[in-house]
Parts: C-alpha cells; structure tokens; sequence
C-alpha cells in the first residue's frame, strides 16, 4: 500500500479496491487541515460509535470519548516541551472558540490542541491551510455559509448525543431529524463549488455523496415523512374573529413518492401479514426503514464530524480577529523563511491578555539570523513573560499555518520550541531550588535542537547570586555551541553588562540584549529596544503594590491581636528604631 492510500485508510471500514469509484468516494476525507487527507480522529471506531449511538438513542458519552481520541500528527514540535509552560490550553480555549448567533459553541479542546500544538512538517499542509484562511477573509458570505454548516453539524452532533430512548415516537422523529441533517449539510457544502483553495474540495466530495442512489432514497424518505398528503381546507370565521369551523375541499396524497401506498394496498399488506403471523406497527415498519437508510450514511457522518470540528478552529480564528480588530490590533499570515534570514514581527500582542480583559500594547521585534541568543532585562511587571508567549504563540501559529497576533510576520522556520517559563514546586519533589535549576537547565539541552525557538524566564534565579551568575554564564556559552534562537530574560543586571562587554566581542554577532522601554517617569511602556537594564525598579515596583515600611507597618498594627493605637507604647516601643538596613525599609 503506497503512502497516499495508507494515510486515506481510516475513512471507512471497507477494503479499499483501486479503480473502484464508488469507494474512492467513501474513502477520501473532505479534510480541511492537510493537503493530503489525514484523520485526526479514528474514523473507524467513530464509525462504530456513531452505529451505536444511533441505534441505542443514548450515548452515554461514547460520542464525547470518542471524539477526544486524536491522533498524533507526526510534526518536529514536542509539546511536552512548551504546552504548560506557555498554557497553551488558555490559547486554544480562547484563539478557536466558536459563537454563532448568540449561541456559545466553544471549543474541541483536545483536537484543537493536538493541531496547533504539532506545526506539518510538509510546507503544502501550511500552503492549504493559509490558502482557506485568506480566502474566507476576502469574502464575508463566505464566512456566513461556512458558520451556517457549522451550526448544522453541531445540530448533528447534538442529535446523536441527546435523546430519549423509552419514547418510540420520539426515537423515529429524532432519527428522521439526523437524516436531515445529514441531507442539509450535503446540500449546503454545494456553497463551497466555486472555491479557489481546500474549501472547493469538500463541495466535490459532497457532489459525490449526492450522486449515490442511497442519496436520492435519503431524500425520497424525508419527503415521504414531511409529505405525506397535502390539504386544502376552507375556513369559516364568526363576526368576532373566531373560528367557526372548516370544510375539506382538496384532499391529495403524494402519489409519486416511491415510499407511497394507496389506502387499498396498506389494507391489503396489513391483513396479509397479521395472517402470516407478524405482529409489528407502522411505527416500526418506518423504523426499520429510516435505519436502513441512515446505515447507508455511517462513514460519511464519521467524516462530517470531523469536518465540523476543521470548521471550528478557521471560525474562531476569525472571530478572534475580528475581536482583536475592534482594539486596533492585526492578525496575519505568517512568511516563513529558511533559516539565516531573520524573524521580524510588527505589532506583536499577547492574545492571552486579550482573553483576560486587559488590553494589550503591542511592540515589534527582531530576532534570530545569526544571533543565537538574546538575553532580555528590566524590570518586573514589564512584559519580559508576556512577551515569551507571544513570541511562543507566533511560531506554533505561523508554522502551523494560522494567523499570527502581529501586523506583519516573517517567522523563520525553527523545527522546534522549547520553553521553560514557570516553575512550581511539586508535592514530591526532592531537589531544593538549585537541584531544580539544575535540572531545568538540563532539560534544554536534552531536547532543544539547532535552530529551535528557545525560551528561558528567569534563568538561575532560584539559588544565590554568585553561583546562579555562573551558572547563567555557562548555559549562554554553551547556547553558542547547539545555535538555537534563545531568548533569556534574567535580573543579573551587572553580570549582563560583563556578559556585553566580554563575550559579545569573542562571539560577534550571537550574542545580543533587548531591554524593557521606559518612558520619561521611568515607567515600563511594553516595548523593548536594544541594550540592558540599568535597574530592575525594585522600589518602584514595591511602592506601587504597596509593600512600603509604612504600609507593612500599617497592616501590622491593625491586627486584633495586638495593643490598640490608644493604648500608650511600652518601654520597648519607645527606643529609637535602627536606620533601615534594606532598600525596600527607605521606601515611602
């Protein structure tokens, strides 16, 4: 079996036979997301489940389960490595949530997740996806019809989870309601027929599926059910408006349906099987028959939920947009380059910042080239975190063909990510702060590679000054040696000044130092032009959350279980204080 088959064989459960054009129509996905169909979901099993599911009437979360199993995309991005540290879940749970006339849809996290966080490797699956984007972005009712199928699978979706199996009438109506909407989402992917990118080939693959006969059965069926006979009445309505009574003038059933039987022969068929001895109703009669047809459709609503999930993540991506829009900020695709030629990023923001309500500044940067490492200063509370992730989630969704919180984007192609940007004491933890240090520092090198987007907040900071400079020293030369494009943020303030003044020149053009933008009140302004901090703005940063001598002073001296203001101050209280011994004791 040759790649192209191996990778298309999880549509169906049948043996795939070359020539066959029927089955080739079953098999290729109308995928979204890769130029070459790739399920994400286990097809086969989803299939299964969806045959379940529909016949039991209940899905007792087999659906739900089900659609959580994603498959690995083989990609050169090790989540493992970034996803926590960058939360990951809090951007996709934000970037790709869907809502639709005033409807919350949210969002697959375990799928979108598994897709932004594993970039193609194969630069035609980023083409395909960048194509689709720009396309619904040049054309608004493009975007309208796209989120009208949307919302049709997730009616599907919800009438195979939601259902009451002890009411038989309402089985056959809720089974009767999947198949329409099996036949409005067919129908309504014709929309797509005139697409220039990915979006023209589900609207081929739809053609297909309408051209089977099992088709036009699904539609004669419904149009028998939702037809049955047509009625003209004439009314009589008193002087007061009410409704006197009505007279039946045309009475006329739908004859040309082939699911249509005179009164004579439903008499007729009825007498000859209670005679045989079968004992079963009109209601299970059409059952059977409604299951027959819907049996037909199993693959294809396997598919179409997948398809509803690769519709999601292009929604919410718009829809963030438009959000980011009304801020004046931009999104965009992403030029991706070979290495050597440099990331350049205008208006870079934090799109976390905008899910938590805070407004964020946008700054523009350059790194990478020939510059291995940037080591990033200032003061807290300046953006040096904030700014790691942005640059963490500009290279997922760049090299993963989405669109990039900045107005304009040349990203080089990294092959990898590697952030180290928290660290949370854990329950069973045995090393103190060092050995934790430690051991993070050997986890970059155990598994950033050459070229990869490495980021580190506040390296070495856990154990005292001396040692952590030392420390901080080794791995930015040893960051020389495996040539990744790191970013290291760090308080050293003086060993980064020797670090300028001493490697920079040994190593001419690696080495570089980005430093937090202050304006004229010394005040952080979230961007960042070249050189190192001077200060950290520790006091300033301790009188603006309010740990002041007076203010400490002040919450000590309002606890209950000490003496009152009134009360007059013992001997001890009476010695003069000794003159503040740190800096943050002289700050007012």
């Amino acid at each position: 079996m040759n790649t192209h088959t191996a990778r298309l064989g999880f549509a169906t459960s049948r043996p795939f036979e070359a020539g066959n054009e029927h089955d080739l129509a079953l098999i290729r996905l109308p995928d979204l997301l890769f130029d070459e169909p790739l399920p994400r979901l286990d097809l086969e099993r989803l299939q299964r489940v969806v045959s379940f599911v529909y016949a039991a009437g209940d899905s007792g979360g087999a659906l739900a389960e089900a659609l959580k199993r994603v498959r690995p995309i083989e990609s050169s991005f090790e989540p493992q490595c970034f996803a926590r540290d960058v939360f990951l879940d809090d951007l996709a749970a934000s970037l790709f949530a869907v809502s639709l006339g005033g409807h919350d849809y949210g969002v697959a996290l375990e799928y979108v997740l598994n897709v932004v966080a594993t970039p193609p490797r194969e630069q035609d699956d980023v083409d395909h996806r960048r194509s689709i984007l720009a396309e619904l972005m040049g054309d608004p009712k493009l975007v309208e019809r796209a989120g009208e199928t949307f919302a049709v699978l997730a009616r599907l979706k919800q009438h195979l989870e939601d259902s009451d199996p002890s009411n038989p009438v309402e089985s056959i109506r809720r089974r009767l309601d999947l198949l329409e909407d099996v036949r409005e989402v067919l129908m309504g992917l014709e929309a797509f027929a005139g697409c220039k990118s990915g979006l023209s080939r589900i609207a081929a693959w739809a053609a297909t599926q309408r051209a089977r006969p099992e088709f036009a059965r699904l539609g004669e069926l419904l149009d028998f059910e939702a037809n049955l006979s047509l009625m003209d009445l004439r009314v009589r309505v008193g002087a007061d408006g009410r409704l006197r009574g009505f007279d039946i003038v045309k009475l006329e059933e739908n004859a040309r349906n082939q699911f249509y039987l005179t009164p004579i022969k439903r008499w007729v068929n009825r007498i000859r099987m209670w005679f045989r001895g079968y004992r079963f109703g009109e209601h299970e009669l059409l059952s059977r028959l409604v299951d027959s047809v819907f049996s037909s459709f199993e693959p294809q609503v396997a598919a179409l939920l997948q398809l509803g999930l690769d519709l999601g993540m292009y929604l919410g991506q718009l829809q963030f947009r438009a959000r980011a829009h009304r801020l004046h900020l931009d999104m965009c695709c992403a030029r991706l380059v070979s290495g050597g030629e440099g990331s350049r990023l205008e208006r870079l923001f934090n799109p976390l910042l905008l899910t938590h309500g805070v407004e964020p500044v946008p700054c523009d940067i350059e790194f990478g080239g020939h510059r291995s490492v940037l080591v990033v200063t200032g003061p807290n509370s300046g953006g040096k975190t904030r700014l790691m992730q942005a640059l963490a989630f500009a290279q997922l969704l760049g090299e993963g063909g989405w669109l990039v919180p900045a107005a304009s984007a040349q990203l080089e192609r990294s092959g990898g990510l590697f952030a180290s940007l928290i660290e949370e004491p854990a329950a069973g933890q045995r090393e103190g702060r060092l050995g934790s240090e430690l051991l993070r520092i050997r986890r970059v090198f155990e598994h950033a590679r050459p070229g990869a987007l490495v980021l580190l907040d506040e390296l070495c900071s856990g154990t005292n000054p001396s040692e952590g400079e030392q420390l901080f020293q080794l791995v930015v030369e040893l960051l020389f040696e495996l040539k990744p494009r790191a970013f290291v943020t760090t308080h050293f303030l003086e060993l980064a000044h020797r670090l300028e003044s001493e490697l920079e020149p040994d190593h001419p053009g690696e080495l570089g130092f980005l430093q937090v933008e202050l304006d004229e009140h010394t005040v952080p302004t979230f961007g960042f032009v070249p050189g190192v901090a001077s200060t950290s703005l520790a006091r300033e940063t301790a009188s603006r959350l309010g740990v002041t001598r007076d203010e400490l002073l002040g919450l000590i001296r309002r606890h209950p279980a000490l003496p009152s203001a009134s009360e007059p101050p013992s001997e001890e209280e009476q010695q003069p204080v000794d003159a503040p011994d740190t800096p943050y004791d002289s700050v007012r």
